[in-house]
């Protein structure tokens, strides 16, 4: 009897050293998907109950290869190509030049920079690092889609 108790001990500490499953995973957590539109470069859309984008998120990944990439700068260059390429001009509309539009296109939160741009059918944030030395790094870009069918706050075209 005792070594049916140590074998049943010994069986559920060795089964519960295992890698998680997908399957596993998917039941405690939503699945994102994300894609990788430049090497080392993701975008991770957030989708309405339609099926429509309201968001995307396009980030460096931080570590990847078993390698800490410290440099996640997006170069001005690239942000404009993204925005480009996720975004092209015919979807996004004409650019709103207004007083609205205007008025909070930077904000600086300590060392936090959020550049935005607002057009006809999107908006379009920057966010970066201010730096004592020079100009601020972009880190991320985000593009939400007006009229998408998500729930947005007040202050800006956010989905919930």
């Amino acid at each position: 009897m005792t070594i049916l108790r140590v074998a049943v001990l010994v069986f559920s500490f060795v089964s519960g050293t295992h890698a998680q499953s997908a399957a596993g995973l998917a039941r405690k957590y939503a699945m994102v998907t994300s894609y990788e539109v430049r090497p080392g470069v993701f975008m991770t859309p957030t989708v309405s109950a339609q099926g429509k984008v309201c968001r995307m998120n396009v980030e460096r990944h931080h570590f990847h290869e078993n390698v800490l990439d410290s440099d996640t700068v997006l170069s001005d260059e690239l942000i404009q190509e993204l925005i480009d390429e996720l975004a092209p001009s015919a979807q996004r509309g004409k650019e709103l030049t207004g007083i609205d539009a205007w008025f909070g296109s930077e904000d600086i939160i300590g060392s936090l920079t959020i550049s935005r741009k607002s057009y006809e059918n999107a908006s379009v944030e920057i966010y970066g690092n201010t730096q004592q030395d020079g100009p601020s790094k972009n880190l991320i870009l985000v593009i939400f889609w007006k009229n998408s069918g998500c729930k947005v706050t007040q202050n800006a075209s956010r989905p919930r």
